[in-house]
């Protein structure tokens, strides 16, 4: 069996359909090649979102700390305040008439001394 003999000028089946073959194949690879750029593109787009929400993130949260150190620094002084005020009244307070002997020295030798000071 012999392959049938084509018609002069007429083109060969067999070269016709790897041609169709190669087209195919180049078509194939022209769509992947797509689809790999399409995906990188939507992977650096990704990351660039994901690199804007991240530093977005950070400049709250440094915002937030901000906030909250100043107001922790503004309690802090007013409570040093408030524990400054209490001991100044105590210190006066125990200067006018503190039950201690060495809260009463001066007045203990005014009294005992008082006649020799005259």
């Amino acid at each position: 069996m012999s392959e049938p003999e084509l018609p002069p000028g007429s083109p060969n089946p067999s070269v016709e359909t790897l041609k169709r073959i190669q087209r195919e194949e180049q078509s194939w690879a022209d769509r992947i090649q797509t689809a790999r750029a399409d995906a990188a593109a939507a992977l650096e787009r990704l990351r660039n979102e994901t690199e804007a929400v991240v530093h977005a993130a950070r400049q709250e949260a440094d915002r937030e700390r901000e906030h909250r150190l100043q107001a922790a620094r503004a309690q802090s002084a007013a409570e040093a305040e408030k524990i400054r005020a209490d001991g100044e009244r105590a210190a006066a307070a125990a200067a006018q008439g503190g039950r201690r002997v060495a809260d009463r020295r001066a007045e203990i030798l005014a009294a005992v001394l008082g006649d020799l000071n005259a």
